[in-house]
């Protein structure tokens, strides 16, 4: 992931909410939520859809610190109950699970 844009993200304001922008010097769009020609979406959706966006590509690496910190403090998993959801997940965010 050190390839894709510096973070935060940021949605885009009043009319520019479906958009993901770089919240760096240029701010330059990264995404458009705005659907396709053959499949429109109403603009709250596509104003929370840029939003879960944002919010899930900021928290990313927070989240998987976490998880991996989970896994640590209980010896690779060793009586974690939920050891297989954790392992998953940190395999779905480092892109082994497509």
């Amino acid at each position: 992931m050190s390839e894709a844009t510096p973070r935060p993200w940021c949605t885009g304001e009043a009319e520019n909410r479906g958009c993901v922008y770089s919240s760096d010097a240029t701010g330059s769009i990264i995404a458009q939520c705005d659907g396709f020609k053959y499949a429109p979406r109403a603009r709250k959706e596509i104003e929370a859809n840029a939003a879960l966006i944002v919010q899930a590509v900021n928290a990313y690496d927070d989240m998987l610190a976490a998880l991996r910190a989970v896994m640590a403090e209980h010896r690779y998993g060793y009586g974690l109950r939920c050891e297989e959801q954790v392992r998953a997940a940190i395999a779905k965010a480092e892109g082994a699970s497509r």
